[in-house]
């Protein structure tokens, strides 16, 4: 990276700059300020540079090049850099201009300011345009620096990842199974008669629907399509004869003292199913039906949201075990030797037909005997028997119903989204791990075609979602007496500067007393009238907000992170590298409050054919659900005259949804409190849990790990860390080893967002202790994902230096230069990356024997 000015002198044409009079006058045009304010930063990736007309550089012809860059950029498929922003190529051809700009980008404004129109004149356009399209550009502020030009952190220049995946869609390894066609279906048993068609061309159409059935076809392919469809008859004919019923009461039978159903005996009903069902000569060898077996059990084992290839689950087929190509009345038993294209043509199709049967049977299959979901709160996926379900379910249902909702007779369009008065969801109950208790999520109904479809997509984007976004912020800019907890990764600082006060007042941390309290069926018993009022008042300063994004890179990350901003409020930090995302909305008090009123009051449940609205209360899962709850509790916290009074005890309040935390050296303090909450605070209409309960002081035992919002919190040392089992292990299938260690660097980013190797709040025990459960959290990570690859010695040991680079990189954005902390944290991680590698020596051998080299770049 250079100084603007120090990249003008490295130019070729620098002996004509120097004598030109802009240059000479550059401190009274504002060129001086240009070349010692910006920095310039070459891209790894070179773009051509367009043909253009050289012209008298006017201010029209500076604006042109301008736009031709962007044009340039555009028809490359170049969207991730900033000129581009906001635009889009004009689709009509009638349209004077070739682009078409539906937000203002305030870089490319700059650009076409004066000084800049000067700089072209000074270095030409050639060299302009190079500026433009090959390099990064930032404006140092003085405070922060705001990049105007290239991609984000100077990225290299290539089309977005998702413009690849739409163009390669098709190719095989690219292809993924997420078990979606599963998840939440059927909630009763499906009569296995209606789950694949009873005609074998219409069957053959949905397994390949880009091949030709009829007459028209010759030769091998004729024999291949006709082979198929036979084998599509007997698949049929046994599917229908199959006693399902029979086979999943024998592999999975009820039991008395788990709902769940094992993935093991899952497993078992599905092998023997698809054995009953599928013939032989349909994929041609034990081998392909044990490449089959795998899979299912993969995808069965899978955890929620995790992606499985199908490059990774058709492993091992063999193309010329089939014998489709095989005459039928041939007395030669054995599989004909293939010729080329006959091979493809062969292998397309094998690999179409286990696709079909991994995302479109075996789901079937699945749906239809077992409910298949999530656990509340975790990413394990379960299966439950039908009637299990209806068991386990059905009272908590009649109980929910009664207690909370009634019958929308105003609503004739239940599916409807743009012919209905209301906002319809769907009902979807997650189960606790007791199982008898259950979390209620509104799933949104988006509508009953395509063009409703998008008109709620639109509806979301352009209201629900800024809605959200402006109630966060004015949430965010609201002072209170108490520290506001946006999520639990914020609690172990605002527990450090409740330290840091109790030290400076007391020298020491005092004996501490704490009350840990939630509250009951939170959502469900919120005053949706009150927080109508709330929100009305929290608007009424404004008459239109004007919401706008940014991404910004702190100087303790390496990722960029999007940071809204309303009416001009944006705030930086010193050193952040700023990206103007040109993305804005303006919405009125009347806008935010029609959002509201159907979010709070029109918002229904559809189930089994009826519509149902709340008594009171909000549906979780709706998108302004959350932020409501904050802005509710917020004014709980503020009304309450001994929440008020926090800081005359010496206490500290944190709450985070409805989990509540008083800390205070003051026990009448705490025991008020309590007393406050055991009789519920009524003006809000909460009521406290019982069993959430928990009153503690550090002199007692247990004191030294409280768990509050899975953080683990020393009452005696304010010290706080996390256990590794309260972190996910990720899993699922990625397209490479290099995505693999991309995905560990990132969660090991996201794991020291917590701050937890601040010296203010934990010592050095402590923070060895916590970053040895991160790392038992990362090693088991990377053993779940390299489960079926091999990472190289090169790939791993640049993994962990990259993770070593981080560790440093965090330390000194929190001003700790401790060398002895630096590697204290770097050889806790190395040790459990050896014992737990070591328990797979096997597998792991080789980069086991990198520890050393490792080990020797610890200093």
């Amino acid at each position: 990276m250079q100084i603007f000015g120090e990249y003008i002198h490295s130019l070729p044409c620098t002996k004509g700059i120097k004598q030109s009079s802009l240059f000479i006058n550059q401190e009274q045009n504002g060129l001086s300020d240009l070349f010692t304010d910006y920095f310039i930063q070459s891209n790894s990736k070179k773009c051509d540079i367009p043909e253009f007309t050289v012209s008298a550089i006017t201010q029209s012809f500076h604006c042109d090049v301008i736009d031709t860059c962007i044009l340039h950029l555009l028809h490359k498929s170049f969207t991730n850099n900033i000129l581009t922003y906001g635009y889009q190529l004009a689709k009509n051809s009638d349209v004077v201009t070739k682009l078409f700009c539906h937000s203002s980008n305030t870089n490319v404004t700059l650009l076409k300011s004066n000084v800049w129109k000067l700089l072209h004149e000074l270095i030409g356009t050639e060299n302009f345009m190079n500026i433009l399209l090959n390099h990064s550009v930032y404006l140092n502020t003085g405070y922060y620096f705001r990049q105007i030009i290239g991609n984000p952190i100077n990225a290299p220049q290539v089309p977005p990842t998702w413009m690849n995946r739409k163009e390669h869609a098709n190719v095989k390894a690219r292809l993924t199974i997420d078990w979606n066609n599963v998840l939440y279906r059927n909630v009763k048993p499906q009569d296995h008669k209606i789950l694949i068609s009873p005609d074998a061309v219409l069957l053959f159409k949905e397994i390949f629907p880009n091949q030709i059935v009829g007459g028209k076809l010759k030769g091998s392919k004729k024999v291949i399509m006709n082979n198929l469809r036979k084998c599509l008859k007997e698949f049929i004919n046994n599917h229908y004869k199959v006693p399902f019923k029979y086979i999943g009461n024998k592999t999975c039978p009820k039991s008395s003292n788990d709902f769940y159903t094992s993935q093991k005996n899952v497993i078992r009903f599905l092998v023997i199913s698809i054995r009953k069902t599928i013939p032989l000569n349909l994929l041609g060898s034990p081998n392909n039906f044990s490449v089959l077996y795998k899979a299912v059990s993969a995808l069965v084992r899978k955890t929620l949201h995790t992606r499985l290839s199908m490059e990774e689950l058709s492993r091992g087929l063999r193309i010329n075990d089939v014998n489709w190509y095989k005459k039928s009345g041939s007395e030669d038993k054995t599989a004909p030797r293939l010729e080329i294209y006959q091979h493809q043509i062969q292998s397309n199709l094998l690999n179409q037909l286990f696709f079909w049967l991994l995302s479109v049977y075996v789901p079937k299959l699945v749906s239809m005997f077992f409910y298949v979901t999530e656990l509340s709160g975790t990413i394990n996926v379960v299966y439950i028997r039908h009637d299990v379900w209806k068991s386990m379910s059905r009272p908590f249902l009649k109980s929910y119903f009664k207690q909370y909702l009634l019958e929308n007779k105003e609503c004739q369009e239940h599916r409807s989204f743009s012919n209905s008065n209301f906002n319809h969801r769907n009902l979807r109950l997650i189960p606790k791990k007791s199982g008898s208790d259950f979390r209620v999520i509104a799933v949104p109904c988006k509508g009953i075609n395509l063009q409703e479809v998008s008109d709620y997509n639109d509806y979301f984007k352009n209201a629900v979602k800024p809605t959200k976004i402006i109630l966060e912020r004015l949430r965010i800019r609201k002072s209170t007496k108490f520290a506001k907890a946006f999520s639990p990764v914020e609690i172990p600082m605002i527990i450090s500067e409740y330290k840091r006060k109790l030290i400076n007042k007391y020298g020491f941390v005092p004996n501490l007393h704490l009350l840990k309290f939630d509250i009951q069926s939170c959502y469900d018993s919120i005053p949706v009238d009150r927080v109508m009022k709330l929100i009305k008042r929290e608007i009424s300063s404004s008459k239109e907000f004007f919401l706008r994004s940014e991404d910004v890179l702190s100087l303790d990350s390496t990722r960029l992170k999007k940071r809204f901003f309303i009416n001009g409020d944006s705030t930086k930090n010193k050193n952040d590298i700023v990206i103007d995302s040109v993305k804005s909305v303006v919405l009125s008090q009347l806008d935010i409050l029609s959002v509201l009123e159907m979010e709070l009051f029109k918002t229904s449940i559809v189930y089994r054919g009826k519509c149902y609205l709340r008594k009171d209360g909000l549906f979780q899962g709706t998108p302004l659900s959350s932020v409501l709850v904050d802005i509710l509790y917020d004014n709980l916290l503020e009304s309450y005259e001994e929440f008020k009074h926090a800081d005359d005890n010496n206490a500290l309040i944190i709450r985070l949804v409805d989990d509540f935390l008083v800390i205070s050296p003051s026990k009448p303090y705490i025991d008020k409190i309590n007393a406050i909450a055991q009789l519920g605070f009524k003006s809000f209409n909460a009521k406290v849990n019982p069993k959430k309960v928990l009153i503690t002081s550090s002199e007692l035992p247990g004191s030294e790990s409280v768990p509050f919002c899975a953080l683990q919190i020393n009452l005696k040392t304010l010290e706080v860390w996390k256990d590794h089992s309260s972190y996910n292990v990720i899993s699922g299938d990625f397209a490479s080893t290099k995505q693999i260690f991309e995905k560990l660097l990132w969660i090991f980013e996201m794991r020291l967002s917590y701050n937890m190797l601040d010296t203010n709040l934990n010592s050095l025990n402590i923070a060895l202790l916590y970053m040895r459960e991160v790392s038992l959290n990362l090693v088991e990570s990377f053993i779940s994902l390299f489960d079926k690859k091999k990472p190289t010695k090169t790939a791993f040991v640049q993994f962990m230096l990259n993770i070593f680079e981080r560790i440093d990189l965090h330390l000194a954005s929190n001003n700790i230069t401790s060398a002895e902390k630096s590697s204290g944290l770097k050889r806790t991680m190395m040790s459990v990356f050896i014992q737990q590698l070591g328990l797979r020596r096997d597998k792991f051998k080789d980069i086991l024997g990198t520890m050393d080299e490792l080990n020797a770049s610890i200093i």
